[in-house]
């Protein structure tokens, strides 16, 4: 079998995920005491479900994702 037989039908998946996956409450951005000038880094990021609100509360938001595929959807 041909090392790259799946190639197509695996990296897909991060698409169904943003797709499908559970979203945050908007709540989960209130941090206590994090003022909006706050600079925040969130740490594997995935498809930017949490990065979105982030944005819309912080100044500053820098999102890592390590994974290819998330990062493409991010």
């Amino acid at each position: 079998m041909p090392p790259n037989v799946y190639r197509g039908v695996f990296d897909r998946w991060h698409e169904a995920y943003e797709r499908g996956g559970p979203g945050w409450p908007p709540e989960v951005v209130e941090i206590a005491g994090a003022p909006p000038q706050a600079g925040v880094l969130e740490l594997g990021a995935g498809t930017g479900k949490l990065t979105r609100l982030l944005v819309d509360r912080f100044a500053d938001v820098a999102a890592v994702e390590p994974d290819e595929g998330m990062r493409r959807v991010l």
